[in-house]
């Protein structure tokens, strides 16, 4: 059985395998070029299909690995990044059950991480669900901070980022508005507010 391969004619990124000279599949030229010689092993095309099935796997792998040693991703969005490199979803979800064995994708450490970065970037609960949900494609619940972290991090906001808050009635709105878009309740801003004697706010 002839099994030959060359580069896609509309994507340059891509290489065609063509078995008997008919086209076959299309794969990532990175990737997949140096695992396609041991496909000419096979006589039938069953035996091209469980090759090219364990090379895949071996592909997705190694690029889920190579990806994670640049940085940590939530498995979803290493599913979406293998997903862009002509991988089947049999063989991505091989190399994310092998990278979560492997301890190298791992969503609740991350999470946490995660969670602990934004809090130092001065976010609230609010903005951080979101942004977890966005990420890891999970629903977060809206209580990541309590009361008293969140009224901790709006008082070194006020003192830091808005120390011109008390300037007039428009700053202190301005302000209001800006600490709601990071995502902190309304009812924790407030507090901050009246403590420091703007009653009038």
């Amino acid at each position: 059985m002839e099994i030959t391969w060359q580069p896609s004619e509309d994507n340059p990124r891509a290489l065609t395998i063509y078995i008997e000279q008919e086209p076959w599949k299309e794969v990532d030229k990175r990737l997949f070029s140096p695992f396609l010689p041991s496909l000419k092993k096979a006589h039938t095309l069953k035996e091209a299909k469980e090759i090219f099935s364990e090379l895949e796997k071996t592909a997705a792998r190694q690029e889920a690995l190579k990806l994670l040693a640049v940085k940590s991703y939530f498995t979803n969005e290493l599913q979406r990044k293998l997903s862009r490199r002509h991988l089947s979803q049999e063989a991505i979800a091989s190399a994310i059950q092998r990278c979560q064995e492997m301890g190298a994708l791992n969503d609740e450490e991350l999470t946490a991480l995660w969670v602990a970065q934004e809090k130092r970037k001065g976010r609230g609960p609010h903005h951080i669900a979101l942004r977890l949900q966005a990420k890891s494609g999970k629903k977060y619940p809206q209580d990541l901070s309590s009361q008293e972290e969140q009224r901790m991090q709006i008082a070194h906001l006020l003192n830091t980022r808005y120390k011109k808050w008390q300037n007039s009635l428009q700053d202190r709105q301005r302000v209001f508005m800006a600490l709601k878009r990071r995502g902190f309740d309304t009812e924790c801003i407030l507090h901050c507010f009246k403590t420091s004697a703007l009653d009038n706010f």
